[in-house]
């Protein structure tokens, strides 16, 4: 038999269709072992032809290729944003003790959420695993007005076990408030049918209960640890930021008049916003089954991306493909009922027996 290529592009490129076997194993980032092997087999192929370049595309690559990139981001964005909330924290109240405490806890806190997870949900999909940086950014204002506030009484000569427990008294149920009405909006999320959001919501809402739970519990604990024995209390000096807020105090309609204009200023560029649907948008730059993709749309008029639609019977399966066709954003529409006969009375019978098994 002769065998058949798949050519496009004036023969320019060509395409190998496969099918990676199923991946049984629980895993963040499935089918990993198969696109490594089939990478590894095309470097292989490469380096035999130099001339020809070979790429690797196609749904379960670049759904592999999207989380392994997720993954590596999110790793690094949960890095970088407790470093920066730290170094904030540093800045604003002029030390690092405490600073230090309040980031602990809020590490203590992510590994409790860590464990939540487990328990609720069993696993992280590419929208919940951006919620360490949700609940970094979230999870630390309860540390700050704790501290904040027990700063402030230790500066009033109070001992460290009355600054602890008046700011507890003063700032617990303000911090119990903000997490329960907070949780409340992450776990409505949880009723939507998009089961990505919905178990975002979920662990978020879930996260946020427990960095509330820790500052107050584990926060007290370290600062009654660390500050006790410290019978000499000297308040350090936090960045003056009084310079910034006397304007705003000083011309208050001023200020009132040039917030409302902007704001009607920027809310002429709501009619402009727009739902962008095309997945490929959401994909890290440099991908190499994103570029493919890409370039099969451009070159080839061939893409990756498809929709299937079964109908029950021959007629409504050809006014379906009118209507497809009839879309903007459909391309092209194939069915196989075309390449049969209307009516032959010797294969029909076993036309209806294959589709029942």
């Amino acid at each position: 038999m002769r065998t058949n290529y798949l050519l496009m592009n004036e023969g320019q490129l060509g395409i190998v269709l496969l099918r990676l076997a199923d991946d049984t194993h629980d895993s963040f980032v499935p089918g990993t072992e198969a696109v490594d092997a089939l990478r590894d087999l095309l470097s292989q192929m490469e380096a035999r032809h130099p001339d020809v370049s070979i790429g690797l595309t196609g749904l379960p690559v670049m759904e592999n290729d999207e989380m392994r990139s997720g993954q590596t981001s999110m790793t690094w964005a949960s890095i970088l944003s407790l470093i920066g909330v730290s170094c904030l924290f540093v800045a604003g109240f002029g030390g690092i003790r405490h600073a230090l405490l309040a980031s602990f806890v809020l590490l203590v806190a992510m590994v409790w959420s860590f464990g939540y997870v487990t328990l609720s949900v069993g696993h992280l999909n590419i929208i919940s695993v951006a919620f360490t940086v949700t609940l970094i950014g979230i999870g630390i204002d309860y540390g700050i007005h704790y501290i904040a506030r027990y700063m402030q009484l230790r500066g009033e000569a109070r001992t460290c076990d009355e600054a602890i427990i008046g700011a507890a008294s003063a700032i617990g149920p303000a911090i119990v408030t903000g997490a329960v009405t907070t949780s409340i909006a992450f776990f409505a999320a949880s009723l939507t049918k998009f089961t990505g959001v919905a178990e975002m919501g979920v662990i978020a809402g879930g996260g946020i209960l427990l960095c509330a739970l820790a500052t107050l519990t584990v926060l007290p604990a370290l600062v009654a640890t660390v500050d006790r024995g410290r019978i000499n209390w000297n308040r350090t000096e936090p960045v003056a930021v009084h310079r910034w807020v006397e304007p705003i105090l000083r011309f208050p309609k001023i200020v009132l008049g040039g917030g409302l204009a902007f704001t009607l200023l920027v809310s002429l560029g709501i009619s402009q916003l727009y739902y962008d649907h095309n997945l490929l948008n959401l994909q890290a730059e440099g991908l190499e089954s994103v570029e493919l993709e890409h370039k099969l749309l451009e070159e080839c008029n061939q893409s990756v991306w498809f929709a299937l639609s079964i109908a029950d019977n021959r007629e409504e399966l050809l006014a379906r493909k009118e209507k497809f066709l009839q879309l903007d954003t459909v391309d092209r529409c194939e069915e196989i009922v075309s390449l049969l006969p209307a009516k032959d009375n010797v294969k029909t019978p076993t036309i209806t027996r294959i589709r029942k098994q």
